[in-house]
Protein backbone atom coordinates (compact mmCIF):
# COMPACT_ATOMS: atom_id res chain seq x y z
CA UNK A 1 0.00 0.00 0.00
CA UNK A 2 1.44 3.32 -1.07
CA UNK A 3 0.12 6.34 0.75
CA UNK A 4 0.22 9.66 -1.09
CA UNK A 5 0.99 12.58 1.14
CA UNK A 6 -0.09 15.93 -0.22
CA UNK A 7 1.25 19.37 0.30
CA UNK A 8 -1.51 21.95 0.53
CA UNK A 9 -0.40 25.51 0.87
CA UNK A 10 -3.27 27.61 2.03
CA UNK A 11 -2.85 31.26 2.58
CA UNK A 12 -3.90 30.41 6.15
CA UNK A 13 -0.48 28.86 6.65
CA UNK A 14 1.39 31.98 5.55
CA UNK A 15 1.97 35.25 7.36
CA UNK A 16 1.25 37.30 4.27
CA UNK A 17 -1.80 36.62 2.13
CA UNK A 18 -1.30 38.54 -1.10
CA UNK A 19 -3.97 36.76 -3.14
CA UNK A 20 -6.71 36.81 -0.53
CA UNK A 21 -9.31 39.52 -0.24
CA UNK A 22 -11.35 40.07 2.90
CA UNK A 23 -14.12 42.63 2.75
CA UNK A 24 -14.74 44.36 6.16
CA UNK A 25 -16.23 42.89 9.33
CA UNK A 26 -13.52 40.25 9.89
CA UNK A 27 -9.77 40.53 10.11
CA UNK A 28 -7.49 38.53 7.85
CA UNK A 29 -6.30 36.67 10.95
CA UNK A 30 -9.88 35.65 11.81
CA UNK A 31 -10.43 34.37 8.29
CA UNK A 32 -7.15 32.47 8.39
CA UNK A 33 -8.19 30.86 11.68
CA UNK A 34 -11.46 29.57 10.20
CA UNK A 35 -9.67 28.17 7.16
CA UNK A 36 -6.88 26.62 9.20
CA UNK A 37 -9.49 24.74 11.26
CA UNK A 38 -10.60 22.88 8.09
CA UNK A 39 -7.31 22.71 6.16
CA UNK A 40 -6.99 18.96 6.78
CA UNK A 41 -10.32 18.39 5.03
CA UNK A 42 -9.11 20.49 2.09
CA UNK A 43 -6.00 18.30 2.04
CA UNK A 44 -8.19 15.17 1.88
CA UNK A 45 -9.89 16.57 -1.25
CA UNK A 46 -6.50 16.89 -2.91
CA UNK A 47 -5.24 13.51 -1.70
CA UNK A 48 -8.26 11.85 -3.34
CA UNK A 49 -7.21 13.46 -6.64
CA UNK A 50 -3.64 12.21 -6.18
CA UNK A 51 -4.92 8.63 -6.12
CA UNK A 52 -5.92 8.94 -9.77
CA UNK A 53 -3.41 11.60 -10.85
CA UNK A 54 -0.22 11.43 -8.73
CA UNK A 55 1.29 14.50 -10.43
CA UNK A 56 -1.77 16.74 -10.07
CA UNK A 57 -1.00 20.23 -8.89
CA UNK A 58 -2.45 23.69 -9.20
CA UNK A 59 -4.12 26.61 -7.56
CA UNK A 60 -7.76 27.05 -6.59
CA UNK A 61 -9.28 30.42 -5.72
CA UNK A 62 -12.57 30.29 -3.83
CA UNK A 63 -14.95 33.17 -3.15
CA UNK A 64 -17.27 32.81 -0.18
CA UNK A 65 -19.70 34.82 1.90
CA UNK A 66 -19.59 34.71 5.70
CA UNK A 67 -23.03 35.55 7.09
CA UNK A 68 -23.95 37.42 10.25
CA UNK A 69 -23.75 34.23 12.36
CA UNK A 70 -20.22 33.43 11.15
CA UNK A 71 -21.26 30.57 8.88
CA UNK A 72 -20.55 30.38 5.16
CA UNK A 73 -23.73 31.20 3.27
CA UNK A 74 -22.35 30.76 -0.23
CA UNK A 75 -19.11 29.53 -1.81
CA UNK A 76 -18.00 29.32 -5.42
CA UNK A 77 -14.92 28.52 -7.45
CA UNK A 78 -13.44 31.65 -9.01
CA UNK A 79 -10.35 30.16 -10.64
CA UNK A 80 -8.77 26.76 -10.81
CA UNK A 81 -5.86 25.07 -12.51
CA UNK A 82 -6.44 21.66 -10.87
CA UNK A 83 -8.69 20.57 -13.75
CA UNK A 84 -10.62 18.04 -11.67
CA UNK A 85 -14.32 18.62 -11.01
CA UNK A 86 -14.52 16.15 -8.12
CA UNK A 87 -11.62 17.72 -6.20
CA UNK A 88 -12.85 21.23 -6.94
CA UNK A 89 -16.37 20.40 -5.73
CA UNK A 90 -14.91 18.80 -2.60
CA UNK A 91 -12.91 21.97 -1.85
CA UNK A 92 -15.94 24.25 -2.32
CA UNK A 93 -18.13 21.94 -0.22
CA UNK A 94 -15.51 21.98 2.55
CA UNK A 95 -15.35 25.78 2.48
CA UNK A 96 -19.13 25.80 2.97
CA UNK A 97 -18.65 24.00 6.32
CA UNK A 98 -16.20 26.58 7.69
CA UNK A 99 -17.13 28.82 10.59
CA UNK A 100 -15.77 32.21 11.56
CA UNK A 101 -16.41 34.80 14.25
CA UNK A 102 -19.56 36.85 13.72
CA UNK A 103 -18.70 39.80 11.46
CA UNK A 104 -18.55 43.18 13.15
CA UNK A 105 -20.22 46.22 11.60
CA UNK A 106 -21.34 44.24 8.55
CA UNK A 107 -24.17 41.75 7.92
CA UNK A 108 -21.83 39.63 5.81
CA UNK A 109 -18.22 39.43 4.66
CA UNK A 110 -17.08 38.46 1.18
CA UNK A 111 -13.77 36.60 1.07
CA UNK A 112 -11.65 35.48 -1.86
CA UNK A 113 -9.07 32.89 -0.84
CA UNK A 114 -6.35 30.94 -2.70
CA UNK A 115 -5.25 27.36 -2.09
CA UNK A 116 -2.15 25.94 -3.78
CA UNK A 117 -1.66 22.20 -4.24
CA UNK A 118 1.46 20.20 -5.09
CA UNK A 119 2.47 16.59 -4.43
CA UNK A 120 5.33 16.00 -2.01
Amino acid sequence: LILNVACVTAAAEKKSVPDSVVGGGLTTREVQGGIKAKIELIRVCYEQLLKTNPKAQGKVKVKFVVGFLGTVEKAEMLQTSLDDLVAERCIVDTVKTMTFPKPRNAPQVIVTYPFSFAPL
